[in-house]
C-alpha cells in the first residue's frame, strides 16, 4: 500500500498537469498521462486498450519469463475514463501469477490509494499478439464485476488504430450485426438495416433515436438519407429489405426489448492490417477482443470501406474469415419484427 500511494502521489502532479488545456474525455491528455507515467518507469496504458502502453518492454519482458515459469514481480497501472487508476502488483513464480490490486481514486480534488483484493489468476497467458489476459475465479453466478481482464502489451500500429476508431468502433458488435454477418453491396443477406438507421443516428446525434409506443418510424427520406450515407444502396432495395409503409411513406420497425439483447459481454474491435485496393477502396482486417472468452481474437472479418473525402466512407462489405475455433458474438434479432 506504501508503494501505491506513493503512485498517488506522483498522479496527482501528473494529472493536474495534464488537464491544463485539455479534458479527461480526450486520447491526448490520456496520452499525456501514460507518458509521464512511463517516465516514472512503470507500465502504463488506458482501460480500453485505445493507446500504447508506455514502458511496455518491461512488462513484455516479465509476462515472457512468468510463461517460462521464472520467478519475477512487476507494476502495472490502467488509467479509467473517470481519472482514476487500478495498480497492480503482479508476481509469478513457477508458472502462477498472483495478482495484488489497488485503486487510485479521487477524494476531492486530492487522489488517495486504496487495497482492493489479492488473488491468484485461475487461468493466465501472455499471447502472440501480445496481450496479457488474465482471469480472477468468480462463484457461479455472481453478478458483479467481470473478472477477466485483456491488456494489451505490444503497441499497435498507428495507422490501424486510426482505421479503427473511424470505420468499426463507432459500430462495433452491439445491438447490429454489420460486423457479424457475411455481406456486400451485390448481395446484402440478412444485414439489419434498421439497426444501421439506429446505429447512424446516435452517431451522428449523440443520443438514441426515440421510440413510440414501442416502436420506432422514419420517413421515406429520413431513412433513405441515413442510409446512403454510408451504404450504396437504392430504395428499392431498402424498401425489399425492410417493412415499409407505403400508404404512409414511413419505415417502421418495433423497439428492442429486454429480450433482445445478449445476456453477456461482447467484444470490441481492433483493427491489425489494411490493405489498399485498386479501385479506391480499403479493406481492413479486424480482429476481436474477448475479455470474457480470455482471447485476443475471437473470430476475424474483413471489413472494406470506400473513403470519399477527410470524412466521408461508405461500407462495401463484410466478410467473416471462417476458422473452427472462432467465436462469433451472438446476434439476436428483435421481436415482433
Amino acid at each position: 500500500l506504501r508503494e501505491a500511494e506513493k503512485i498517488a502521489g506522483l498522479y496527482e502532479e501528473i494529472y493536474r498537469e495534464a488537464l491544463i488545456g485539455g479534458t479527461l474525455n480526450s486520447l491526448e491528455t490520456k496520452e499525456k498521462i501514460l507518458k509521464r507515467l512511463g517516465e516514472g518507469r512503470y507500465s502504463a496504458v488506458d482501460w480500453e486498450n485505445q493507446l500504447d502502453m508506455h514502458n511496455f518492454e518491461s512488462m513484455k519482458d516479465f509476462c515472457i519469463r512468468a510463461a517460462q515459469g521464472q520467478s519475477g514481480n512487476t507494476v502495472l497501472l490502467r488509467l479509467l475514463n473517470d481519472g482514476g487508476l487500478i495498480w497492480y502488483s503482479l508476481e509469478s513464480r513457477e508458472k502462477e501469477m498472483k495478482i495484488d490490486r489497488y485503486a487510485v481514486s479521487w477524494e476531492g480534488d486530492t487522489p488517495a490509494a486504496s487495497f482492493l483484493d489479492t488473488f491468484t489468476a485461475y487461468v493466465w497467458s501472455y499471447t502472440v499478439k501480445g496481450y496479457f489476459l488474465f482471469e480472477k475465479y468468480q462463484q457461479p453466478g455472481y453478478d458483479g464485476a467481470t473478472g477477466h481482464h485483456a491488456v494489451r502489451v505490444e503497441p499497435l500500429n498507428r495507422e490501424c488504430r486510426e482505421l479503427n476508431r473511424k470505420y468499426i468502433l463507432p459500430v462495433g458488435y452491439e445491438d447490429n450485426n454489420l460486423f457479424l454477418t457475411d455481406w456486400s453491396e451485390n448481395d446484402y443477406g440478412e444485414l439489419s438495416f434498421e439497426d444501421m438507421y439506429e446505429m447512424l443516428y446516435q452517431v451522428k446525434y449523440g443520443r438514441r433515436v426515440e421510440v413510440d409506443n414501442s416502436e420506432i418510424h422514419a420517413s421515406q427520406q429520413e431513412f433513405a438519407e441515413m442510409i446512403q450515407t454510408r451504404f450504396q444502396v437504392d430504395e428499392a432495395e431498402l424498401q425489399s429489405q425492410t417493412v415499409y409503409d407505403k400508404a404512409a411513406g414511413i419505415y417502421r420497425w418495433k423497439a428492442r426489448g429486454m429480450g433482445d439483447f445478449p445476456s453477456c459481454i461482447l467484444p470490441y474491435p481492433e483493427v491489425t492490417s489494411y490493405k489498399e485496393n485498386g479501385d479506391g477502396t480499403l479493406t481492413l482486417t479486424v480482429e476481436a477482443v474477448w475479455e470474457d472468452e480470455n482471447t485476443d481474437c475471437a473470430f476475424t472479418h474483413e471489413v472494406t470501406v470506400r473513403p470519399a473525402g477527410k470524412a466521408d466512407f461508405q461500407y462495401v462489405s463484410n466478410q467473416i474469415i471462417h476458422d473452427a475455433d472462432q467465436k462469433v458474438p451472438p446476434y439476436i434479432k428483435r421481436t415482433g419484427k
